[in-house]
């Protein structure tokens, strides 16, 4: 899918490249046009009784009506080209948004998975309203606002969409990921969430280096090394070092 979006994105970028340069040119072409209509109406009205002047008059006139008849059938090609490319860019924005509504459903289904660990009763979705992305909630069958949630429901919410796309993100890119940070995951969450939350990291360490930055002290028997900072005077200041395996 990822691919695919890729691939329409540059179609759609190649698509409004060729109608600018069509834009141009037809500007440059009425500009013609338009001197040459001039060009003619001068010729027109300069009638010489004198038979070679009068020749040269109308052989001026011919050629200049001969090349306006070009410019007016390359006009018209040019608008018919565009007239396509309209068509074409139209079909194109079209299938980059249900390309962009495929990965939004996916990557919905991944945090709902995350949700689900965590034991949260409720399920997120994404809406797109007016050309604006919202998220929704639906608890019992009933949705209401985000806004509507804990503090800890927030945070939950917050770490299932970084995992969400840290695995929409894996998968596309075809390799493994060295390593994943999280900053202040704990933030409003009660002892049981914190749990599942290292139950979590347990699982990702298995194949990768995982960061955790946080203020919460009771955390260090489920790390292989423990780093403490204390602040002294407005600076951060080494503590002690604790390799716990």
């Amino acid at each position: 899918k990822r691919n695919l979006l890729i691939k329409k994105q540059k179609e759609l970028i190649s698509l409004e490249s060729k109608a600018l340069s069509l834009s141009k040119e037809k500007q440059r072409i009425l500009d013609q046009i338009k001197q040459i209509k001039q060009e003619i109406e001068i010729l027109k009205a300069e009638e010489n009784p004198y038979i070679k002047l009068e020749e040269e008059r109308k052989g001026k006139l011919k050629k200049l009506t001969a090349k306006l008849n070009r410019y007016n059938k390359a006009l018209k090609d040019i608008e018919e080209e565009m007239a396509y490319l309209e068509i074409w860019e139209d079909i194109v924005k079209a299938s980059k948004h249900e390309l962009f509504l495929l990965m939004l459903n996916e990557l919905e289904t991944r945090i709902n998975s995350f949700l689900d660990f965590f034991s949260l009763d409720f399920d997120l979705s994404f809406v797109l309203n007016n050309q604006k992305l919202d998220i929704e909630i639906t608890r019992g069958g009933i949705k209401f606002p985000f806004k509507a949630l804990s503090g800890g429901e927030l945070q939950l919410v917050k770490l299932s969409c970084l995992l969400g796309i840290y695995e929409m993100v894996k998968v596309r890119i075809g390799e493994s990921i060295k390593f994943i940070c999280f900053d202040e995951p704990l933030q409003h969450l009660d002892r049981y969430k914190r749990a599942k939350f290292f139950e979590l990291i347990r699982i990702f360490a298995q194949d990768m280096l995982v960061f955790v930055i946080d203020h919460h002290q009771d955390i260090g028997s489920d790390y292989d090394m423990l780093v403490m900072l204390e602040k002294e005077n407005g600076i951060s200041k080494l503590r002690k070092i604790d390799l716990l395996t």
